[in-house]
């Protein structure tokens, strides 16, 4: 008895849902009723994109690039529209210059649905702001980068890459952003030339990366070389000749760089240290720099070499000094003639240990004028001086061509 009830329960059930569906087809395809169909997220495609470009404009943005869309219409044709065959334009051929332009957009529906049987009933929805920006193409420089690793004693040489320039065009405020176009390899345990062809990536001068979407490469990639060595580091040196003021104790140096990377070929022998010549210390009185070419033995291959180093010497214990000469003494005036001192004061170098020119008094210097050979004659005469320091030992004035300004006449 409980089985014939449950039996006669489905048969209902089923009955139900098979009027139900003979109901809604009745009303679907004899009645055909009006309806609204909502169609979500349509893509919005842009129109006239090339004669904005012809006129060196493109589109940088739109208010929406998706938009939902309803549509009024019989229930049977609405059964037909999707996302998938309903498509949505917005045609820009027609501006002509740049800034921000309100348009509508277009809809397309699918052909076998007549737009005549459609409405749209949310018009307001599909007016949409469009950007519009000047076009311009800028010529920028490809760089070759390596990140990898390479093995101990081989070092990585001057990158190149096939493509030295690459056009890139775009908006005016993006292409600033622009400094160059890298092209960068990688590895690790390096111990050979690397050669790949490598895509390019737009960077700023900071090495941030630049948005690229609305720009257009005039190449996408490069072929990169990298040519990777067995290099020896070598030592350089310099010889210093003593003077009577300084001996190579009294001074230090360095050498920038202080090694040059030398190819190894197989089977080569290199020398341990390089040595760039010789330096005199004779006429050194104060820290200084000498540049130095940089010569490598014959059959010798540098990597990276510079041209020359940079000796940077320091004089430790001895340093120079400019010092006021005040006590001028004029001896041998001749007779008859009258001596007016125009020059009051005069600055001489003096040089010596640091110690004792530090403890140097603007009184211990003098110095003297010998006029014997003097005569009158109308305006400034310069006479030469000799200077020299009283109470103390160690120091010395530096230069001979001192000079006084006088005027000399007849009494």
């Amino acid at each position: 008895m409980e089985n014939k009830k449950k039996s006669r329960r489905v048969l209902n059930a089923i009955l139900a849902v098979g009027l139900a569906v003979a109901l809604w087809l009745y009303v679907v395809n004899v009645e055909n009723p009006t309806g609204t169909t909502r169609l979500r997220d349509l893509d919005v495609e842009i129109q006239g994109s090339r004669q904005l470009a012809e006129q060196g404009l493109m589109v940088t943005s739109i208010s929406q690039d998706q938009l939902d869309l309803k549509v009024n219409g019989r229930k049977k044709t609405l059964m037909k529209l999707s996302p998938k065959n309903v498509s949505v334009y917005l045609d820009v051929s027609t501006i002509e210059e740049k800034g921000e332009w309100p348009l509508s957009c277009r809809t397309v529906f699918p052909s076998n649905v007549s737009s005549d049987s459609l409405t749209v009933a949310n018009w307001d929805d599909l007016r949409l702001t469009v950007t519009v920006e000047e076009v311009e193409t800028k010529r920028v420089p490809v760089r070759g980068s390596f990140s990898g690793v390479t093995v101990t004693g081989f070092m990585t040489g001057e990158i190149e890459t096939e493509l030295k320039n690459v056009e890139v065009t775009g908006p005016v405020q993006i292409l600033d952003q622009i400094d160059h176009a890298q092209a960068q390899v990688g590895g690790e345990a390096v111990s050979a030339t690397i050669e790949e062809d490598v895509e390019l990536r737009l960077l700023g001068s900071d090495g941030t990366p630049v948005d690229s979407k609305l720009l257009t490469l005039s190449e996408q990639s490069t072929h990169v070389t990298v040519p990777v060595e067995e290099v020896v580091s070598i030592p350089l040196r310099v010889d210093l000749q003593e003077s009577e003021e300084l001996k190579e104790a009294d001074v230090s140096w360095s050498i920038s760089p202080s090694y040059v990377n030398v190819v190894k070929e197989e089977g080569q022998e290199l020398p341990e240290v390089l040595n760039l010549g010789s330096i005199d210390l004779k006429g050194v009185y104060d820290d200084t720099e000498f540049h130095m070419p940089i010569q490598l033995p014959q059959g010798s291959v540098g990597w990276n070499l510079p041209d020359y180093a940079t000796l940077s010497l320091v004089v430790d214990r001895y340093s120079s000094r400019m010092m006021p000469v005040e006590d001028i003494r004029l001896e041998n005036i001749p007779e008859g003639l009258e001596v007016e001192q125009v020059t009051g004061t005069i600055f001489v170098w003096s040089w010596g240990r640091t110690r004792q020119l530090t403890d140097l008094k603007g009184e211990q210097l003098a110095a003297s004028v010998d006029l014997s050979e003097a005569e009158a004659a109308p305006g400034i005469q310069r006479f030469p001086v000799t200077v020299w320091i009283e109470g103390t030992d160690g120091v010395e004035i530096l230069g001979k061509h001192y000079t006084v300004a006088l005027r000399l006449t007849e009494k």
